[in-house]
């Protein structure tokens, strides 16, 4: 798995960017997006969520991938304690499939 750094900085080419365009967008420097994608200086939830936003990504998987849990998503671990952990034990067992809890969001998403 690639550090975050090298992940931001793949999600940078793919959107075409150079640093200094990501920094413009993301409100930084670009030779502090640089420190980032060498993984000399750490990235914020914001500043993460502004990079993913600048390369058209989801700011939560970029979270994810940094281990830093989405706030809303922590907030539902912490209220429902005892469910979010089988949930997701169950999953990594293979108890059902990503296209089985696809389908289940689509079905509840809210409108």
């Amino acid at each position: 798995m690639p550090s975050l750094g090298a992940r931001v900085r793949e999600l940078r080419i793919a959107a075409g960017l150079t640093q200094r365009q990501l920094g413009e967008k993301a409100g930084v420097s670009f030779t502090h997006i640089s420190k980032v994608e060498a993984d000399r200086e750490p990235a914020s939830a914001d500043l993460l969520k502004r990079i993913a936003r600048a390369v058209h990504s989801d700011p939560d998987e970029l979270l994810l991938f940094a281990r830093k849990l989405p706030e809303d998503v922590g907030r539902v671990v912490a209220e429902k304690g005892e469910l979010a952990p089988r949930f997701l034990r169950s999953w990594k067992r293979g108890e059902f499939t990503d296209a089985e809890v696809e389908a289940f969001l689509k079905k509840h998403k809210k409108k």
